[in-house]
Formats: structure tokens, sequence, C-alpha cells
């Protein structure tokens, strides 16, 4: 895929800046967080607190941009494997429709 394509002479960005040198990107933060989750241990309550922030990030005003940010890092193949490790019990309602709102935003976005 190349950065820049030329149609008509006109020059169509195609890439997605995701941060700028030395800044982080709280999206990017969030899928770290859950890349993380593969490995560790995990609450139930932490993987809601990534969830609901990964929702806040990518719904909103700047919400589409954050949401193709999220799924060009692989966001949505991240948030379905930290729902399957979520077990059933007191609870888990509530990390499932977490996850489940941030994968629609996903999806939509």
């Amino acid at each position: 895929m190349s950065l820049l394509q030329t149609y008509d002479s006109v020059i169509v960005l195609t890439g997605i800046v995701t941060s700028l040198p030395g800044e982080s990107n709280p999206v990017i933060e969030c899928l770290e967080k859950m890349k993380r989750f593969e490995s560790e241990e995990i609450t139930l309550d932490e993987i809601v607190e990534v969830f609901d922030k990964l929702v806040e990030l990518c719904g909103g005003e700047d919400g589409n941009g954050n949401a193709a940010i999220a799924t060009k890092n692989g966001g949505v193949e991240l948030v379905c494997g930290v729902c399957k490790k979520i077990r059933s019990g007191d609870g888990s309602r509530v990390g499932l429709v977490s996850g489940l709102n941030a994968l629609a935003l996903l999806l939509h976005g």
C-alpha cells in the first residue's frame, strides 16, 4: 500500500497518522494493555476499565479517527480475544457488555 495515491492530479492520503514522534496515543496505549492481558492474569475490573476507555476514545467527536486507528492496529481481534478470557459468573455480563460496546464502535467506525 502506498502512502500517497494520485487520482486525476489530486493527491489522496491513504495512511493514518497514529501519533507524532515522542508522543503517545491513548488508543494505542489501550491496545497495548489488551495485548498484555493475553499473557497476564487480569481482573474483570481491569478489563472493563480498558474497554470503557476505548469506548470513550472511539465515541464522540474524534471517534471515527480513533476507531480507524484501533481497527488498523488489531483492535477488533484484541477485543474479541479479551472477551474470550471473561469467565461466566458474577459480574461477567458487565465485562461482556463493555467489550461489545467497544467492538461495535470499532466495526461501525
